[in-house]
């Protein structure tokens, strides 16, 4: 019995000398909008941008180090601005894929994930990018683009990749 203790105390040590977070932050979405002069909202934006910098972002708490569960409740989230850039590790969640759509009007890109970012999208629908260049929907930039159970629609550019472009540094999964 005492040397079954010993075990667990030398791997829970050696676990926390790692430095690893205990666990992952989870932001939740409360509002569709994507107006930045509504600063007491938690926006797609904000929570975007508080993944990537571990720091609060309007009303959005602060990411953590390492990876961030991002939750989009059901409902239509139209772009209004330039793209959301992933530099961190971050996952987004949503509803399903015919309840949670993430829009951007025709007018804008969705996502660009640079190199050192993963996006994973899960159960939501990527829709009405556009860029004039690559990538409507997602520009893969170097980074790592991981799309479970989503769906991509009407996504389009003058250039490269309608939904997805991804360069030849990046890595792109669908499953």
């Amino acid at each position: 019995m005492r040397r079954a203790f010993m075990i667990i105390i030398c791997c829970a040590a050696v676990l926390a000398a790692t430095g690893l977070p205990a666990s992952a932050a989870t932001i939740t979405v409360d509002s569709t909008t994507d107006d930045p002069a509504d600063t007491t909202a938690c926006t797609l934006r904000d929570a975007v941008i508080a993944a990537n910098s571990d720091a609060p972002s309007d009303g959005c708490p602060a990411g953590d180090p390492g990876l961030d569960e991002i939750v989009v409740p059901a409902g239509t989230y139209l772009l209004l601005s330039n793209a959301m850039t992933v530099n961190s590790n971050v996952t987004i969640t949503g509803a399903g894929l015919d309840q949670t759509l993430l829009d951007g009007g025709d007018v804008h890109r969705l996502f660009r994930v640079n190199a050192g970012g993963t996006l994973t999208l899960a159960g939501v629908t990527v829709q009405h990018g556009y860029n004039t260049s690559y990538g409507g929907g997602v520009y893969v930039n170097g980074g790592i683009l991981v799309a479970e159970g989503c769906r991509f629609t009407a996504n389009a550019t003058d250039m490269n990749g309608g939904a997805i472009s991804c360069d030849m540094n990046g890595s792109v999964t669908l499953t």
